[in-house]
């Protein structure tokens, strides 16, 4: 990333509005773009786009390396012929505002598979499927098994579930259409994505992408490669993975996701996970490395047991990006972002600064401790600041259930006053040192906890919420192209950033005390 300042919005792509119920990679995505394009921002965070299941979390994909079916676009298909208008059906009664996953897969379903009848053997489809095979035949494998047995993989006959060769043969013959119609899937995923892509790199705009640490239980790479995973002789997790107590869950948290063997990994060369690293670079041109503390150490749990009694575990931790660190030319920085937040020691800050990559700051932590390292002047310029992330709160909802003592701490560096909280605290973030500010969309409105996306180690509607078309107006984008110009963070026309030295100093006020306040 370079060390230019610049600023962008984080949005998931099933949370822009679209035509079918969820957010997709067509027109919702080209209108975002020109949203982001209008306020002058330089950057679009994503969260994983890996499919998902039932539970719609993206940081527990059925694949790291596929793509999320439910994003493609139907009208795109039928713009490019794929599909015929009358394919579509009766659009399902669903809120504009929250996603219902049920619906929208049955309502995709049939318009895809209509899709998959006509041009399932199309030569670019051919093309794609054997440029992709060294993921997509496991991936495709295990979905035809899954939509089959309906259960989690290590629930199947135990012949496919341990993958047997002779069953894996058997099970491939028998289900060849519906392994074909999961690739196709993945080629008008893979289609419509590098369109929008494009579209962004056309406008300047950069995207940010996102990486889970590990990867979900039931998922194609556990199923494919169950010698790299930390599974018992049925094949559940054993141990288990998980962070102990801190700022966003104090009982702690205990995740569906599978610790590798890492003793596995590094005996085959480290080759398992840097391919998936890879594979990510080549969508994203920056990624979020998500828990990026588990690169050092992560928080295994014993099964059956509570995440408080957990102890931390070894990780590889820079063997992982020898071979990135190798390749890049001298002086150019790794396309990496570290989130790190949680349980932060000197090892993971020593990890993060030797691989030259910026850590992230959020202004929500800012005020909870006396000093705490989020606090703005704590920043550092090789950093992203955040409002807040996926997992807090909005702004809003965030200074409702402020405690008295974190509220006092905060009142004496904010304008309380000020119209909005959560443009003030945005402003902040424009202050800031960080060569780059992200800003959640639902700060940029100053909406409330109902926006809120995610609550961790909480099960429930989580992964759901939505933006409205009618709520992307180009007063919002005037606001945010406002914020750009007066502290230096601009995208300007023809895909350039304006570029501020790194030692030139920040806007004067970067981390002054109760600025002017700035109305919608």
């Amino acid at each position: 990333m370079h060390a230019s300042r610049g600023c962008g919005i984080l949005l998931p792509l099933t949370s822009l509005p679209g035509s079918h119920g969820i957010g997709d990679l067509g027109r919702s995505g080209r209108e975002f773009l020109d949203f982001l394009r209008e306020g002058r921002q330089g950057h679009w965070q994503l969260l994983p786009m890996g499919p998902v299941s039932e539970s719609g979390s993206p940081y527990a994909p059925l694949s790291s390396y596929a793509g999320n079916h439910l994003l493609i676009s139907l009208d795109d298909l039928v713009e490019d012929g794929i599909l015929r208008p009358s394919d579509l059906g009766a659009v399902p009664s669903v809120p504009p505002d929250s996603i219902d996953y049920p619906a929208v897969r049955r309502f995709k379903a049939d318009a895809l598979l209509t899709a998959y009848a006509r041009h399932g053997n199309d030569s670019a489809v051919r093309a794609y499927r054997e440029r992709e095979s060294s993921w997509l035949q496991d991936y495709s494998l295990f979905m035809a098994l899954r939509d089959r047995y309906r259960r989690p993989w290590n629930e199947w006959p135990a012949p496919v579930a341990f993958r047997h060769g002779p069953a894996l043969d058997r099970a491939r013959d028998e289900l060849a259409a519906e392994t074909g119609f999961h690739e196709f899937l993945q080629y008008l995923f893979w289609r419509q994505y590098t369109a929008l892509k494009a579209r962004a790199h056309a406008y300047g705009i950069s995207v940010i992408g996102d990486l889970p640490m590990f990867d979900a239980h039931d998922s194609a790479e556990v199923w494919a490669n169950q010698r790299f995973y930390c599974l018992n002789s049925t094949g559940d997790c054993d141990p288990l993975v998980g962070v102990p107590p801190d700022y966003f869950n104090e009982d702690g948290q205990i995740w569906e996701l599978t610790p590798y063997r890492w003793d596995a990994i590094a005996a085959d060369g480290h080759r398992f996970w840097r391919a998936r690293l890879r594979h990510a670079m080549g969508l994203y041109d920056t990624i979020r490395l998500d828990h990026f503390r588990g690169y050092e150490a992560y928080w295994q749990i014993p099964r059956d047991t509570d995440p408080k009694l957990g102890a931390w575990a070894e990780a590889p931790g820079i063997e992982l990006f020898d071979p990135f660190l190798a390749e890049n030319p001298e002086g150019e920085p790794l396309p990496f972002v570290a989130e790190d937040l949680g349980v932060i020691t000197p090892e993971v800050d020593k990890l993060r600064d030797g691989l030259g990559i910026p850590g992230t700051k959020v202004l929500q932590l800012a005020f909870s401790e006396p000093d705490s390292p989020h606090h703005p002047h704590n920043h550092a310029l090789h950093s992203v600041v955040y409002t807040g992330t996926h997992d807090s709160n909005t702004t809003v909802g965030w200074w409702k259930g402020l405690d008295t003592a974190t509220r006092t701490r905060a009142a004496e560096f904010l304008d309380v006053d000020a119209p909005c909280i959560a443009d003030e605290l945005s402003r902040l973030a424009y202050r800031s040192t960080a060569n780059l500010a992200i800003l959640p969309l639902q700060d940029v409105l100053g909406l409330d906890e109902s926006a809120r996306i995610n609550v961790p180690g909480v099960a429930g509607a989580n992964w759901r919420w939505r933006i409205t078309s009618e709520e992307l107006t180009s007063r919002a984008a005037g606001m945010l192209s406002g914020l750009a110009v007066e502290h230096g963070r601009e995208a300007v026309a023809g895909g350039r950033t304006r570029r501020r030295p790194v030692s030139e100093d920040p806007p004067s006020d970067s981390v002054g005390r109760r600025a002017p306040a700035r109305t919608r």
